[in-house]
């Protein structure tokens, strides 16, 4: 699932950026499917299944054929849906997967949330669900709904959170709205807590941690500042709670007076460990413990102060000094070993963490970090971010130091572009990127989907894989997944064609089902489809899973 903005951004000092300082907006996949996930049986059903349905999972029913369904498609055999039907309704669409393959998904008719397992069972009803925001999330084991959050700003209303073991549970009245982890709420590591904010005002908002089973809600920090210069950012770091706040609004945006701290011992909290007491800059980056620093296992915080950018162990007792002239937008490499971060010019540099020695990257400006290859060799950036839908120009930088600094390709030359899902296939040997976002309809964003082979070649156009997406993934190899021909007048979130195609090859995109609800999701794995077709009126409206490519 995806609003008009996916990507997970940081900033230097100052600069807003969607998931770093979620009071600018908010974004996610729906599918931020922690380790462990299970994937429910996709065997295809036989002709004596409930669904009714035949080998490919459609109907041996003619009753559909030839009609016209709410896409202005005509309904023939070929663009039935295909899988295995786990729930047949004509008023049902897909939310969000968990990581242990429980499928989410809202009843128009009944105005409901409710689960069903990927291998399909009985639905269980999760709560009303009133779409003031028009969207949920999954995060690990965890479903996040809100209702209520009526406000065109800073939206906030009741949290309600489900899992499948826990049941339904409202932790909060006044809470946040965000993805988990774009700093107003995440879910920790093994699914068992919540951290977010209740209580919210147009001045203050207090900071809570309870079990996703809604058990034990304990308040870390009272009265955090909302102000527009330091609102309140909330992280989970495996199971340590981790925040940043300031007590009253700073004067203004570059005045250090933010405190960022860790808590740990649930349930009652009571073991805190203290980075920046008054004199830090609201945000901060996570990430893992490299076997550069002593092969500890374990979580890494950077965050910026008076004296410049320090990185520190999560349970440690000494800040290490990246760099006095460090301005913010920290990004951690996977390997654990070395920091990506700006300094006050907007240049970019890099430097290892156990010992020091920053390196140009390159000169820039750039004004924050999109996304990282898992390789760590490449860095998608950006310069210009347009303040009403927050897209961005999209540049692409070798991490790799050059004497000078290291040339940028450009992805998208103007703050039209953005990542709909993955930045970069599973082999890392291709990026992924929208250069030209547009609205289509009233639904949401669509645009041309592109490629580059990494590295770039020099003079080189990129790739156009389709024309009109609305959302993609990155499976494995050089496979990418994504949804084209997207039509705006059908479903949930609009209607699109599920495609797929491998880009180590020359061989033509595969269409693997017409006309799907916008909205599709994979299993933790992703190894399944899950997706919600109503395109034709008839008995092969419902849910449906389908083994991915």
């Amino acid at each position: 699932m995806k609003t008009g903005l996916l990507f997970s951004g940081t900033a230097l000092l100052g600069l807003c950026v969607v998931s770093a300082f979620p009071g600018c907006g908010s974004s996610s996949n729906g599918n931020n499917a922690g380790d462990g996930g299970q994937t429910g049986d996709t065997s295809t059903n036989d002709s004596s299944s409930s669904s009714g349905g035949g080998d490919d999972g459609s109907s041996g029913d003619a009753n559909d054929e030839g009609t016209t369904g709410d896409t202005g498609t005509t309904c023939t055999a070929t663009v039935m849906p295909k899988g295995t039907q786990i729930l047949a309704s004509s008023t049902v669409t897909v939310q969000g997967v968990t990581s242990d393959g429980q499928v989410i998904f809202y009843d128009g008719n009944t105005q409901k949330l409710n689960a069903v397992a990927a291998a399909g069972g009985t639905p269980a009803v999760i709560g009303t669900w009133d779409k003031s925001q028009s969207l949920i999330f999954t995060s690990n084991k965890v479903a996040l709904y809100w209702n209520g959050a009526t406000q065109t700003t800073s939206a906030h209303g009741q949290l309600g959170v489900w899992t499948a073991a826990g049941g339904q549970h409202t932790l909060g009245n006044a809470s946040f709205f965000g993805v988990p982890g774009g700093g107003y709420v995440d879910v920790s590591a093994d699914g068992s807590l919540v951290i977010y904010m209740d209580n919210v005002t147009t001045a203050n908002a207090d900071i809570f941690v309870a079990g996703s089973d809604g058990s034990n809600p304990t308040k870390l920090v009272a009265a955090a500042s909302v102000g527009a210069n330091c609102r309140p950012v909330v992280r989970f770091a495996g199971n340590t709670a981790v925040v940043s706040y300031c007590t009253a609004p700073p004067d203004a945006g570059t005045t250090l007076t933010a405190n960022v701290e860790a808590y740990s011992g649930p349930p009652n909290w009571q073991t805190k460990q203290t980075f920046a007491a008054g004199d830090g800059f609201y945000g901060f980056s996570l990430g893992p413990i490299g076997a550069g620093d002593g092969g500890a296992s374990g979580y890494n915080i950077s965050y910026l102060t008076n004296s410049g950018q320090y990185v520190e162990a999560l349970g440690g007792t000494t800040p290490t000094l990246i760099d006095a002239k460090g301005a913010g937008g920290v990004t951690f490499m996977h390997n654990g070993t070395d920091v990506i971060y700006f300094e006050s010019d907007s240049s970019v540099w890099r430097s290892p963490i156990a010992t020091p020695a920053p390196v140009l990257l390159a000169k820039g400006p750039f004004a924050g970090t999109l996304a990282l290859s898992s390789d760590d060799n490449w860095i998608e950036m950006f310069l210009s971010q347009n303040s009403t839908n927050f897209f961005t120009d999209m540049y692409l930088l070798s991490t790799t130091p050059a004497d000078g600094g290291n040339t940028p390709t450009t992805l998208a030359s103007t703050a039209a572009g953005a990542n709909f899902g993955d930045a970069f296939t599973a082999d890392d040997k291709h990026v992924l990127f929208f250069p030209n976002v547009v609205m289509s309809g009233s639904a949401g964003y669509v645009g041309a989907y592109d490629t580059f082979p990494l590295p770039p070649p020099v003079g080189m156009m990129p790739t156009t894989i389709a024309q009109n997406v609305w959302e993609e993934f990155a499976t494995t190899g050089a496979k990418t997944l994504y949804n084209d021909n997207y039509a705006s007048n059908a479903g949930f979130a609009g209607a699109a064609d599920i495609e797929s195609t491998d880009l180590s090859t020359t061989a033509m995109p595969t269409t693997l089902v017409s006309q799907a609800d916008a909205n599709f999701f994979l299993t933790a794995d992703k190894g399944t489809i899950v997706y919600s077709w109503s395109a034709c009126p008839g008995a092969k409206d419902g849910i449906y899973t389908l083994p991915a490519p």
